[in-house]
């Protein structure tokens, strides 16, 4: 069974769609909803069986030069929070949901690697070799892990909690020559460094709408949600 993650904030439309297209697909499985400090989706999780996490600080999945959060380190507690929250899923798998996935039916391929999803763009080689404690192929290797990839629940913690994972993130500028840090680059170097696998999925596509799982599907950001998605979500209520 594939559960889900799905960290939101302030698209209560498109958070609201993602869902349903979730749980239309995998209708018993375990979702775990955390608002990134933005509005009160208590309602929503609970009218989609859903596990609600409310964060009171915005973290974000990306850090550095030109985004709200500048400094990379704070990272870590990004990753703390996102290894408290998927300890709520009780299934094997899960899905890295966002506002801009559409499920039109569920996987039937094989997860094979530790992430698996859509593999288009790649990880330089010269990366792998300004990672000291690496010492594998250094040759260039794929990414994934955007919206509508799976996870491996079991893998993608045990990785995280490595003692090397807080190397990288004190080490990133200087191992990527990048200013940012995005999680899903940033999970795909750790696992290729640490054992694990990325492993591209044929039914994962992006923008392709017809596609089994589509991300950049992004028809319901920024328009007015309907009288039942209004109900379901609280602007600046506190979260009790």
């Amino acid at each position: 069974m594939v559960g889900a993650f799905f960290q939101c904030h302030k698209q209560p439309a498109a958070t609201f769609h993602a869902l349903q297209s979730f749980r239309s697909a995998y209708p018993t499985s375990t979702i775990v909803l955390l608002s990134d400090n933005g509005y009160n989706y208590k309602a929503m999780a609970d009218y989609f069986n859903a596990r609600y996490i409310h964060a009171n600080e915005t973290l974000g999945v990306a850090m550095g030069e030109r985004k709200p959060i500048q400094d990379i380190s704070r990272f870590k507690e990004y990753l703390a929070r996102l290894k408290e929250a998927l300890s709520h899923i009780k299934d094997e798998y899960f899905m890295w949901l966002e506002d801009d996935v559409l499920i039109n039916q569920p996987y039937t391929e094989a997860f094979v690697g530790t992430i698996n999803g859509n593999c288009v763009n790649k990880i330089r080689s010269d990366i792998f070799r300004r990672i000291s404690y690496y010492t594998g192929d250094c040759s260039e290797k794929f990414f994934s892990g955007h919206g509508g990839s799976i996870y491996n629940k079991a893998q993608f913690l045990a990785i995280m909690n490595r003692p090397e994972i807080e190397w990288l993130i004190d080490h990133w500028t200087e191992c990527t020559l990048m200013k940012t840090l995005d999680n899903d680059f940033f999970f795909c170097i750790a696992l290729w460094t640490l054992g694990g696998t990325v492993h591209p999925l044929q039914q994962h596509a992006d923008g392709y709408f017809n596609a089994p799982v589509c991300h950049q599907f992004k028809q319901y950001y920024n328009i007015n949600p309907d009288s039942t998605i209004q109900s379901l979500v609280k602007v600046d209520a506190p979260v009790i």
